[in-house]
């Protein structure tokens, strides 16, 4: 970015007759502001030092721009494709109508843990059960499912023994992906992603509230007092700038705001 300009700035430091001030030229290409130096190499040096660094965070920042974009192109589109296509086309509607965290609500996300919520958990990590389901022990669990299930299928059980085994098979899974708490291996691309589903979620519900969620998952998942300051801190940031854009006729309205801001 500013290597065009250092160039040129290192070019006339050699050039200079010794003693007098340095003047770099300006570069309108890259933005580079006239600086002057009348007292000391060491002036200059920390010059390029600083521009150096800037440039560093800089390149690092737009790098976890494009990480935030693929997380865009990513989010739960596992949600799309069988078998959790079929899961949430019949349970959508019916979390509309449940407060989030409530007994009714965590009824009906322990049903879904039996059916595909568990291979949503596993193929998203902005959710802490993510970083569960890589954990060992969880084979311990599908080690333990598998062989009852080869045990139902014996010829020799009688049809309450496979009954009682089929319920054993359900709470296993359940507890397959109940959540102890993963959040500390989560990342901060992770953390923000799950923030900002947090804050869509409450849209999808009647009493959906930010503030609400917050103080609920602070206790199902464990975290602590500084994290969840940083949540609150943040939820006044991520607005939705794209509200407004439903056709292309909108986009001069939405740049003719802006002008006016």
């Amino acid at each position: 970015m500013f290597s065009e300009s250092l160039s040129e700035a290192s070019r006339l430091r050699k050039s200079r007759p010794e003693g007098r001030g340095f003047r770099p030229k300006f570069s309108v290409n890259t933005c580079f502001s006239i600086m002057i130096f009348t007292k000391s190499d060491k002036a200059f040096e920390a010059y390029i030092d600083t521009t150096k660094h800037i440039d560093s965070v800089s390149r690092r920042l737009m790098s976890a721009a494009i990480e935030l974009m693929r997380r865009a192109a990513t989010h739960d589109r596992s949600k799309l494709v069988s078998p959790e296509v079929e899961m949430f086309a019949e349970v959508t509607h019916r979390l509309k109508g449940l407060t989030y965290g409530s007994p009714e609500y965590e009824a009906c996300r322990k049903e879904m843990l039996s059916q595909a919520l568990g291979h949503h958990y596993y193929h998203n990590r902005h959710h802490p059960e993510f970083f569960e389901a890589q954990r060992t022990e969880k084979e311990e669990i599908n080690d333990g499912i598998a062989t009852i299930s080869r045990l139902t299928r014996s010829p020799d059980l009688d049809e309450k023994t496979i009954t009682d085994c089929q319920g054993l098979i359900d709470r296993l899974k359940r507890q397959q992906w109940e959540h102890i708490s993963s959040i500390n291996e989560m990342n901060l691309f992770d953390l923000l992603e799950m923030l900002i589903d947090w804050i869509a979620a409450t849209q999808r519900h009647a009493d959906g509230d930010i503030a609400k969620s917050l103080t609920l998952n602070r206790d199902r998942f464990g975290m602590g007092d500084q994290l969840v300051q940083i949540f609150e801190n943040t939820v006044p940031w991520i607005a939705d700038e794209f509200a407004g854009l439903k056709t292309q006729r909108d986009l001069e309205a939405t740049k003719n705001r802006q002008g006016d801001s």
